[in-house]
């Protein structure tokens, strides 16, 4: 008799803890669904030709990022590629579609790449290769596919632009776009620029 009360009593702990947590995950998503933002509430417009994207006026991206002075590994690369960290304040989880990095002397002036014997203001990562997801709050760790011999040898740091992401799923885009994508000043796009 001892042991059945025990067990119902047990029973009735597990069905009350199981129903507070699934309260607690409903309230979780609903809080997360509700802290997404609209298109025009993030500051941009979807474009006529594309309603599932969202063009957002060129400044300051949803991301922090900083560049770690080191050169590492990636698999989409053959060699070392510059690391940086990247913590999301985005609103949701995304994958990167676009990243370009630019690389800056001890004056902050813009310095070049050489690819092939050609010099070139900027580098890209793009497509199905990038292969980078982050989440809301999150940090990680981010490796851009350009090795140490392509930078000017008086580079003194590098900074990314993030200028593509989509959620997931891929069924929202975004996209933060300047007249200025070659040449861009040491710490990035201003609001208006």
């Amino acid at each position: 008799m001892k042991e059945q009360n025990a067990t119902r009593r047990r029973a009735v702990w597990l069905a009350r803890a199981a129903g507070v947590a699934v309260i607690l995950f409903a309230a979780t998503s609903q809080a997360s669904a509700q802290a997404v933002k609209s298109c025009e509430a993030l500051g941009g417009k979807p474009p006529p030709h594309k309603p599932n994207a969202c063009y957002l006026n060129p400044g300051p991206a949803p991301f922090d990022v900083s560049f770690t002075g080191r050169f590492g590994k990636t698999d989409a690369f053959p060699g070392l590629g510059a690391v940086f960290k990247i913590t999301s304040r985005f609103d949701r989880p995304v994958k990167f579609l676009r990243v370009q990095g630019y690389a800056y002397d001890k004056d902050g002036k813009q310095v070049d790449f050489t690819f092939l014997s050609q010099k070139k203001k900027f580098t890209g990562h793009e497509g199905l290769t990038l292969k980078f997801e982050i989440a809301p709050g999150e940090t990680k760790e981010f490796v851009l596919n350009v090795n140490r011999e392509s930078i000017d040898p008086g580079m003194d740091t590098m900074e990314i632009e993030i200028l593509w992401w989509s959620t997931l799923d891929g069924t929202t885009e975004f996209a933060r776009w300047s007249d200025q994508v070659s040449t861009r000043p040491r710490g990035g796009m201003k609001r208006g620029s």
